[in-house]
C-alpha cells in the first residue's frame, strides 16, 4: 500500500463520528508524555483504535517499512533514560516533581541579600534597645558617680544623719561650730583678695549730693564733701550725639557730646566733631588722617548765647605741617609786605603786625625756618617773567619727542634727532654712515649701499660690510710695475661666492696686475 492508498484508506478508517462519539481536533496535546497516555487515549478513541488497527495492518504487511520504524524507535527509546532524575542523575521527571516545578515562582531563586538593613525592621524587645546621638550625649555629660574631692567634682558624701553636721569643702561632713566657740575664734586679717583688713582699706564708697561715705575695711565710716558738686553734673557727659553739619546749636544738649563725621555737611568728609552746649556753643572737627602718622586739618565755629542758632563760617586752624592759600594769607596780613627788607609780619593777640627788626632784602623773601626767620637764597630779580621773558645763559627745557608738532621749546637735543630720523628714513637723502678708505664704503639714508677697493686677481675678496642684494658689480685691471703680460689665452671671469665674499679670475698666466674693484647693492 502506497501512501495515496493510505491516505485514502485512512481518510475511510477514520470517520470524524462512530457511534456518537465524536474525535477531538487534538486528541493528544503538545507536551504529554506519549509513551504513557498513548495507551489510554487508544484505548478510549473508537476512531483512533481503528486507525491504529490500519497502521499496525500496513506495517505487518510491509516488512521494510516496519524494520525501519522498529529501528527509529529503537534508536529513540536507546537515547532516553528511564530512571526518575535526581541531583546526580539525568532522567525523566514524574508528575509529581513537574507539579512541584510548576509551583516555583519566575526568579524565586534568584536571591541578593541586602548589603545594610534599616534600623525600622528590627524588633525592640526588654533586653534589645536602639539609643539615640542625643541619649548617647546626655549620658556621657552626667556627673561621676564618684564622691567630690578637692580636684574633681562629684556627688555628696552619704549624709550620716546628724542634724548638726554640715558638708565641709573638704567633702566630709563636720559638726556646726557652736555660738560660744565663734565669738572665742580668732577673726580674718585679710579678705578674699588678699587685702589686710584695718582702717587703710576701703571697702566701699557712696554719694548723696556733695556728701561721699567711705566705708572702712574695719567698719568704720567717714565722709567726704566735695566741692562745686552741683557744677559736675555734666562734667562726664560726653556721648553721641548724630548730628550734621546743619544741626541748629540750639538742638544740642547741654555739656559736651561727640559725632560722627561721614560726608554729612561737615567741612571735611571724615572725622570726628566735638560740641559743646554752654553760654553758646562751639564745634570742633578734628579730620581723620588720610595715612598712617599723617596729620590732618582741625575746623571750628562758634555760635553766640543770644543768636544761639546763627553759626559763625567755619575756619581752618593752621599748623606747621599745613599750608594756608594765598587768599587766606592776604587777608591775615592786610597791607602789609614779607620779605620787604624793613619789617617783616608777625601776629600779635591774633592780628599781624610789623616786628621790630628788618629779615632779608627786598629781592629775598623770608621764611620760617625752626622757629627762626631766614631769608631765601633765590634772587627775585633774577628771575624771569612769565611773559615774554629774556632768557640768558644756557636755559633747558624738556626734549620733546620727533613726532610732536606743537607751539612747545624745540631744544638742541631735539632738532639733532629730527635730523637723524630725517637721515634714517631717506627724508634728507644723506649718507649715513661709510668708510672712505682703500677699500671703502658709503650707505646712503635710502638704503643704497656702494662699496669699492683693490685686489689680486683669483684671490677671494671680503666686500668690506655685508650686503642684503648685490645689484651690479665691474672691475678693471692695472699694471703693478709697466706693462703687465698676459702670455695664456685666458678670460676674464668674476666668481661670486655670496653677498659677504667674491673672486675675479683673469687670463690663465698674468704677472705684475692687479685690478680696481665697484660694487653696488643694499
Amino acid at each position: 500500500m502506497n501512501a495515496e492508498e493510505l491516505k485514502t484508506e485512512f481518510g475511510l478508517e477514520f470517520p470524524t463520528e462512530i457511534d456518537g462519539y465524536k474525535r477531538p481536533a487534538e486528541p493528544l496535546e503538545s507536551g504529554h508524555d506519549w509513551y504513557i497516555e498513548i495507551p489510554q487515549l487508544i484505548a478510549k478513541d473508537k476512531v483512533l483504535y481503528t486507525g491504529m488497527n490500519l497502521i499496525l495492518s500496513t506495517l505487518l504487511s510491509n516488512e521494510n517499512l516496519l524494520k525501519q520504524w522498529h529501528d527509529t524507535l529503537q534508536s529513540v527509546v536507546n537515547a532516553q533514560d528511564w530512571r526518575v532524575v535526581t541531583d546526580s542523575l539525568k532522567g525523566y521527571m514524574t508528575p509529581e516533581l513537574k507539579k512541584k516545578l510548576d509551583g516555583i515562582a519566575t526568579g524565586a531563586n534568584n536571591y541578593v541579600h541586602p548589603s545594610s538593613h534599616s534600623a525600622t525592621m528590627i524588633t525592640q524587645d526588654a533586653t534589645h534597645r536602639f539609643v539615640s546621638d542625643t541619649e548617647k550625649s546626655t549620658w556621657n555629660a552626667k556627673a561621676s558617680t564618684a564622691v567630690v574631692s578637692t580636684t574633681a567634682n562629684g556627688l555628696a558624701p552619704k549624709r550620716d544623719g546628724n542634724a548638726s553636721h554640715f558638708l565641709a569643702g573638704d567633702g566630709t561632713w563636720k559638726v556646726v561650730p557652736s555660738a560660744s566657740s565663734a565669738a572665742t575664734a580668732t577673726k580674718a586679717t585679710q579678705d578674699s583678695r588678699g587685702q589686710q583688713i584695718d582702717t587703710t582699706y576701703v571697702k566701699g564708697v557712696t554719694g548723696s549730693n556733695a556728701t561721699l561715705t567711705v566705708t572702712k575695711g574695719n567698719g568704720t565710716t567717714s565722709t567726704v564733701t566735695v566741692n562745686n558738686v552741683a557744677n559736675a553734673t555734666n562734667a562726664n557727659v560726653v556721648t553721641e550725639k548724630a548730628i550734621t553739619g546743619n544741626t541748629l546749636a540750639s538742638a544740642l544738649p547741654v555739656g559736651m557730646t561727640w559725632s560722627k563725621v561721614y560726608n554729612n555737611g561737615f567741612p571735611c568728609a571724615y572725622g570726628n566733631c566735638l560740641s559743646i552746649r554752654g553760654a553758646g556753643a562751639i564745634q570742633i572737627v578734628t579730620e581723620w588722617s588720610g595715612g598712617d602718622a599723617t596729620p590732618a586739618n582741625m575746623y571750628y565755629r562758634n555760635a553766640r548765647d543770644s543768636s544761639i542758632d546763627k553759626w559763625s563760617a567755619w575756619r581752618t586752624l593752621a599748623h606747621t605741617g599745613g599750608t594756608i592759600s594765598n587768599a587766606t594769607t592776604a587777608s591775615k596780613l592786610g597791607t602789609g609786605t614779607v620779605g620787604s627788607g624793613v619789617k617783616p609780619i608777625y601776629l600779635n593777640a591774633g592780628r599781624p603786625a610789623a616786628s621790630g627788626s628788618t629779615v632779608g632784602s627786598a629781592n629775598r623773601p623770608i621764611y620760617m625756618n625752626g622757629g627762626t626767620l631766614s631769608q631765601c637764597s633765590i634772587d627775585l630779580s633774577t628771575l624771569a617773567p612769565k611773559a615774554s621773558p629774556a632768557l640768558t645763559g644756557s636755559p633747558t627745557a624738556p626734549t620733546q619727542g620727533t613726532s610732536d608738532n606743537s607751539t612747545k621749546i624745540a631744544t638742541t637735543a631735539f632738532v639733532r634727532n629730527l635730523i637723524n630720523q630725517f637721515k634714517t628714513d631717506g627724508t634728507l637723502g644723506g649718507i649715513v654712515g661709510g668708510s672712505l678708505t682703500q677699500n671703502g664704503w658709503v650707505k646712503f639714508s635710502n638704503g643704497l649701499i656702494l662699496q669699492w677697493g683693490t685686489s689680486d686677481f683669483g684671490k677671494e675678496n671680503t666686500f668690506p660690510i655685508h650686503f642684503n642684494v648685490l645689484f651690479a658689480f665691474d672691475f678693471s685691471t692695472y699694471s703693478t710695475s709697466g706693462d703687465y703680460s698676459n702670455s695664456g689665452d685666458g678670460v676674464d671671469s668674476i666668481i661670486l661666492i655670496n653677498e659677504t665674499k667674491f673672486k675675479v679670475n683673469h687670463g690663465s698666466n698674468i704677472s705684475n696686475a692687479k685690478l680696481f674693484w665697484i660694487a653696488i647693492g643694499n
